[in-house]
């Protein structure tokens, strides 16, 4: 049996409510007694979401360190844009989360507080954050992501112990500080993108980028190589070309360097180049007999089947879960609450009524691809069409990420428009109207 790497508080019920209060006590105390620790909670905002189920009481840590931040951060109230997308996601989730009131194959009725709750602590975020309370999340969501990858790297080379994952294909394969080596893999990309985006010194940099390189590629995730793939061909191309002169060369060399460690640990380790190449080719029908993709081939199937059956309003949100990982349909308590694919599942969770929170942040990812919450979201959503993250605190953040950087953006980009209007307005050798002198009045 694997053993969980973070254990669930809520497996001791006799805990839960003493834990609690004094969690909440201490981090309270702490917050009035330094008022600069607003710093720390923002960094813990973002580190907390690259936990994927850490949860107390299910609650997710992500969203009390939110609903913390909401209570004790700076109060930015003057980002409208970012507070209408904030309003308009949780409505949207509110929506799909109503569902399980009314469908007629709901696994878990407390999966719609779930969603909500996460669409919520993303909203503060949006509404809250400005560009340096982003920059710190971001920085705590990749300070995760490395430690995370660097964990996996030294599981893989014996130094750390674990719990070996048996994938489908009988492959054994690590998983960091996650669940399963698919949320390595994809925290590890989320690092990786993170690295060309935030401002860092070269040597931090390059040593970041090499271990998380490594890290994905020794996952054997390919929902996350996709994923990369798509971010890295639309977000850091449209980032590379912005970026300055200077952070230009820092990332060709970083790049490199990542490239030569990669094919250098690659070289060095003959078993993870084999089986990365057979999954590879697998995406490509080179190998066919792949039975973790058989496994997917078979779950869309039965997706499709409970699809065609859900009315216009869905069979409820968690029904989606109750597809096995052999392509059946369990009809009793099932242990899953979510499908492998997010869209599908959710098509059959709600059907007209997920259209508006798909199609939110489907338009989220495209709209705010030039931030790097708005990158981390693409990610995200792309993954999730194999290896569902959806209801995991990444996701969430990123879109409060990408809609507060969004913003900050576009004001700054009014205010230079309206100071190089009013320098235009100056017609040269004359003085401006506030400027002239005004003629003494007659007694």
């Amino acid at each position: 049996m694997l053993t969980d790497p973070l254990p669930q508080i809520s497996a001791y019920p006799e805990l839960e409510f003493a834990f609690i209060l004094a969690a909440a006590a201490l981090i309270a105390s702490a917050l009035f007694v330094f008022p600069r620790s607003t710093v720390l909670l923002e960094f813990g905002v973002g580190a907390a979401a690259a936990f994927d189920f850490a949860q107390i009481a299910n609650v997710h840590i992500f969203t009390i360190v939110c609903f913390l931040y909401l209570l004790f951060g700076e109060d930015r109230r003057n980002n409208a844009p970012a507070t209408f997308a904030a309003i308009a996601l949780v409505s949207c989730a509110a929506v799909l989360g109503v569902t399980v009131l009314t469908g007629d194959l709901v696994n878990s009725r407390t999966l719609g507080v779930q969603l909500v709750l996460l669409a919520t602590s993303g909203a503060i975020v949006a509404s809250r954050a400005d560009q340096e309370a982003c920059l710190r999340m971001a920085y705590g969501l990749f300070a995760v992501c490395a430690i995370g990858a660097a964990i996996g790297l030294g599981q893989r080379t014996g130094v750390i112990p674990y719990t070996h994952f048996t994938d489908p294909n009988q492959l054994g394969r690590v998983r960091g500080i996650w669940r399963e080596p698919d949320w390595f893999g994809m925290f590890a990309a989320v690092g990786l993108v993170l690295s060309f985006r935030l401002p860092m010194r070269f040597s931090l940099q390059a040593f970041t980028t090499l271990v998380l390189t490594a890290a994905v590629v020794l996952s054997l995730a390919r929902a996350a190589w996709i994923a990369l793939a798509v971010v890295a061909l639309v977000s850091l191309a449209r980032a590379y070309r912005r970026a300055d002169t200077a952070k230009r060369w820092q990332n060709r060399a970083v790049l490199a360097s990542a490239l030569i460690g990669g094919a250098l640990f690659l070289s060095q380790n003959a078993d993870v180049r084999q089986y990365a190449a057979a999954r590879a080719g697998a995406l490509v029908g080179i190998r066919q007999q792949d039975t973790g993709l058989q496994a997917r081939q078979a779950q869309t199937n039965a997706l499709l089947d409970l699809a065609a059956s859900a009315p216009w309003y869905g069979h409820g949100l968690s029904t989606a879960g109750r597809v096995t990982v052999d392509g059946r349909i369990d009809y009793g308590s099932a242990i899953n609450n979510v499908a492998t694919n997010w869209v599908l599942g959710w098509w059959i969770d709600g059907k007209l009524l997920a259209i508006p929170l798909i199609a939110l942040l489907a338009l989220s990812a495209v709209r705010f691809i030039g931030t790097a919450g708005g990158a981390v979201l693409t990610l995200v959503l792309v993954a999730s069409l194999a290896s569902n993250a959806m209801l995991m605190p990444i996701a969430w953040l990123a879109f409060g990420l990408g809609a507060a950087e969004a913003a900050e953006n576009a004001r700054r980009r009014r205010t230079g428009r309206r100071v190089q209007s009013s320098q235009r307005s100056r017609r040269p050798g004359r003085p401006n109207t506030a400027d002239r002198i005004q003629p003494k009045s007659r007694v």
